[in-house]
């Protein structure tokens, strides 16, 4: 499944969604049963035709865990993605003061 987040979600705070979930492996899926995600940049791998996302996005394989239990490791993920966007707007506003 891939997710493709509004403009203005930068590569820093989907990373930070990577790096917060518990349950879910970094990497590309073999078919294997254990839930993956993976940050992407479809802009710069797709050849054929041009990409329509021009934002940041992710991946995501589902493997074999409880639903709910995947569901509260991106929930607490999310939570500290959107954390991570008040610490990125609380450095842009000192940059353009100082």
């Amino acid at each position: 499944m891939g997710v493709k987040f509004k403009a203005g979600v930068c590569e820093e705070q989907v990373a930070t969604i990577v790096d917060k979930t518990d349950l879910f492996g970094i990497g590309f899926s073999w078919g294997g049963y254990e839930s993956l995600i993976l940050p992407t940049k479809p802009a710069q791998t797709r050849v054929v035709t041009a990409n329509q996302c021009q934002g940041s996005s992710m991946r995501l394989h589902i493997g074999l865990e409880d639903v709910d239990d995947l569901l509260a490791d991106l929930a607490q993920a999310f939570a500290a993605m959107r954390q991570q966007a008040e610490v990125i707007k609380a450095r842009q506003q000192i940059k353009a003061v100082g």
